[in-house]
């Protein structure tokens, strides 16, 4: 397939952007879309206002054993510490 002659033009998009449209595409709605123009709205908003840009970092949720054991350590650490 030519890309050249594709009915979106991705040249002056960045990957986010990019990602956004071809979920939307994939999905048939316009929430990813949305969502990636609301944060673009607010990265520039920021920036206007001279603060720094936002980075936000969605990492998947570790297995609910692991969670539990690493609560475990946690807490056994803090008790330690306590009695430092």
């Amino acid at each position: 397939m030519d890309l050249s002659s594709s009915l979106v033009d991705f040249s002056d998009m960045d990957n986010s952007l990019i990602g956004a449209t071809v979920e939307s595409l994939k999905s048939g709605t316009l929430m990813p879309l949305i969502k990636e123009e609301l944060r673009l709205k607010i990265q520039s908003r920021r920036l206007e206002e001279g603060k720094d840009e936002l980075e936000v970092k969605f990492e998947k949720p570790l297995h609910p054993a692991i969670t539990k054991q690493l609560k475990r350590i946690t807490f056994s650490v803090n008790v330690m510490n306590s009695y430092l």
